[in-house]
């Protein structure tokens, strides 16, 4: 009379659509080395040419040849998780497969900097090349990459440990959410045209 059931109401899903294999995640990991290994290899004024982070760039300049094994080894790996923890690893993959493209990306990251070192200078420079553009939110994508900055740096001055340089700001600015979404507008546009 009483019975137990073990089936559940609902059906589960398999885990399968939850995380991928742990060959798929292999097999990724082994296409970040074989990308890491490809800009390793690159020649540095080609380098210069991707949108890298500094931390990334600085790596890649830094490999050791390849009769350190070892060494080279560890940099490989240093390099790809890096490239991991970045979002741009599909767009360096495009870029290093049709190299005509990475003239354009540095382009856009020249107007990008442009515009986040002084827009009112450069505002005129990016209606001329993209009139489409919304100007509206171009401008607050920089003031809030500038604001998310400027908070940086006021907490960096409030710790204990003072360690920050001109140039990590210049980074810093580089790697907000906002100054990459301001990147990512001028590519939108550019495509469109």
């Amino acid at each position: 009379m009483n019975s137990v059931t073990t089936q559940n109401d609902e059906p589960e899903e398999p885990s399968e659509y939850l995380e991928p294999s742990k060959s798929q995640r292999k097999r990724e990991a082994r296409s970040v080395q074989a990308l890491a290994e490809t800009l390793v290899n690159l020649q540095p004024a080609r380098l210069d040419q991707l949108p890298l982070t500094d931390q990334i760039h600085y790596a890649v300049s830094h490999c050791p040849p390849p009769a350190t094994r070892g060494a080279r080894k560890r940099q490989l790996q240093f390099i790809g998780k890096l490239l991991r923890k970045t979002e741009s690893i599909e767009e360096l993959r495009h870029l290093l497969e049709h190299p005509q493209h990475a003239s354009a990306a540095a382009h856009h990251e020249a107007m990008r900097n442009n515009l986040l070192e002084s827009f009112t200078d450069h505002a005129d420079e990016l209606l001329r090349h993209y009139p489409e553009i919304n100007l509206q939110q171009a401008r607050q994508l920089v003031r809030s990459a500038t604001k998310e900055v400027k908070l940086q740096q006021e907490n960096q001055q409030n710790s204990p440990v003072k360690n920050s340089t001109e140039s990590a700001s210049a980074s810093t600015i580089r790697n907000t959410k906002p100054s990459k979404a301001l990147l990512k507008m001028l590519l939108n546009h550019d495509s469109k045209q």
